[in-house]
């Protein structure tokens, strides 16, 4: 409950402002509000990544970040609010400290919605008048949640995968993908018969042996 109050819109003792979402190591903190619930465990597909798994959960967002100068630049500079979808990945259990594989399997989830969505508002014309402006599309966020629950509480904290970690994840993902493939392949020993016709008690019949 305490979490619905402090970072969601739609629960009733929610006051609708935004709560600061912690940051983890060199992933920058951010003001967060979830205003809407878009899906849940939702498959999600990505055959431009060659990547597949379930969204736990998928929210619209405000979001603005807490710092204006940091190390790496943020596609969206400033200190604007923005709307995006943003991907909220649930781990529940005693262990609340965050743990690498589940902040890389967050890190997919999120290049993920960005192909699915698009990751940044394009100017178009309006066929109406000759002006060039913005339309608002809700694109897919730069970052995610990692929501730890257990009878005591809650660990919340931003995943916002950088440049080389996304090159690191499709990295493993292409060797996984390989060695994948090649365990696919027909493997032991084929008997062929040179002459289907024989028997195997036939003084004729020769068999080849072929070891793969």
């Amino acid at each position: 409950k305490r979490f619905s109050h402090e970072f969601t819109a739609f629960d009733t003792k929610s006051n609708g402002n935004r709560s600061k979402l912690q940051g983890l190591g060199a992933h920058a903190g951010i003001d967060f509000m979830a205003r809407s619930v878009q899906g849940t465990e939702e498959s999600a597909i990505s055959p431009e990544l060659g990547l597949k798994g379930n969204i736990d959960v998928t929210v619209e967002a405000e979001t603005m970040d807490l710092h204006t100068e940091r190390v790496s630049q943020p596609r969206h500079s400033g200190n604007s609010v923005r709307k995006s979808l943003m991907c909220i990945e649930l781990k529940t259990g005693h262990n609340q400290n965050p743990q690498n594989a589940h902040m890389g399997q967050l890190a997919l989830y999120t290049i993920m919605l960005q192909v699915q969505e698009g990751s940044k508002i394009v100017n178009q014309t309006n066929s109406n008048t000759t002006q060039t402006q913005s339309i608002e599309h809700v694109t897919g966020a730069d970052g995610g949640m990692l929501l730890y629950l257990n009878q005591k509480g809650y660990n919340a904290v931003h995943v916002e995968p950088g440049l080389s970690d996304i090159k690191s994840l499709i990295g493993q993902r292409n060797v996984v993908a390989n060695e994948t493939r090649k365990a696919s392949k027909p493997r032991g020993i084929t008997l062929l018969y040179e002459d289907e016709n024989k028997t195997r008690n036939s003084e004729d019949y020769r068999a080849r042996l072929e070891v793969h």
